[in-house]
């Protein structure tokens, strides 16, 4: 796979198909259409947040996996506003990762970021 064949579309099909599961199954598990689910495995439609979002819950990977991006962002390369941001980030990076997870999927379900 080359890297513009690598986007969200096909990743999420590679996970159903990985799963041997039918887009019917994906749509049911995560009230997203099936039609949709079909338009966004083949490029033709982007997901909303909250689809994305539950696309990545039911499979286990980040967004920024799911969005191929991962490998795009920079370690380090985000900045604190103030003392406020610093103190979130250094507690969020002491959670276990499942309630790290949780954490945003709450913050994503009450903020609705304009980039995403």
């Amino acid at each position: 796979m080359t890297a513009e064949d690598d986007t969200l579309g096909l990743r999420l099909k590679n996970l159903r198909m990985e799963r041997g599961e039918t887009q019917a199954i994906v749509s049911a598990a995560t009230g997203i259409s099936r039609s949709h689910l079909a338009n966004i495995e083949g490029g033709r439609d982007t997901p909303g947040w909250g689809t994305a979002v539950a696309l990545a819950a039911y499979f286990g990977c980040s967004l920024d996996w799911l969005a191929s991006v991962a490998d795009q962002i920079q370690p380090g390369s985000a900045t604190v506003a103030n003392e406020n941001e610093a103190l979130l980030l250094h507690l969020f990076r002491a959670l276990p990762r499942d309630e790290a997870d949780a954490i945003l999927k709450l913050l994503f379900g009450r903020v609705r970021p304009n980039r995403y």
